[in-house]
């Protein structure tokens, strides 16, 4: 393997792991936000009785804690997770190729 197909690896690889660990990261830090936009989205009450994602969140802590705002928080890091390094793994193994490639 020359230095440069070396090169186009690596940097596929690192997008893995770089994609994989931001995707992570923001799957978790937002579960509470999106299971507020789901019941926002759920709500049939007329706009001017629904209130907003700071309403929606705190009802959700009030009907069971931490446990309700993390409801689903595992599968959605791990969804996440993986489609961020698929992805920028692909975009920067790509990008190294065309690089290489000189087009």
């Amino acid at each position: 393997m020359s230095s440069s197909s070396d090169s186009s690896v690596s940097s596929g690889i690192a997008g893995v792991v770089c994609g994989g660990i931001a995707g992570a990261i923001a799957g978790a830090a937002t579960t509470p936000l999106d299971g507020a936009k789901t019941r926002l989205a759920l709500d049939m009450r007329p706009a001017e009785q629904r209130g907003g994602v700071r309403e929606a969140l705190t009802s959700m802590y009030r009907e069971g804690g931490m446990s309700v705002l993390c409801r689903g928080c595992i599968p959605r890091t791990i969804y996440v997770g993986l489609s961020s390094a698929l992805g920028l793994g692909a975009f920067e193994w790509s990008k190294a190729l065309l690089l290489r490639s000189e087009l």
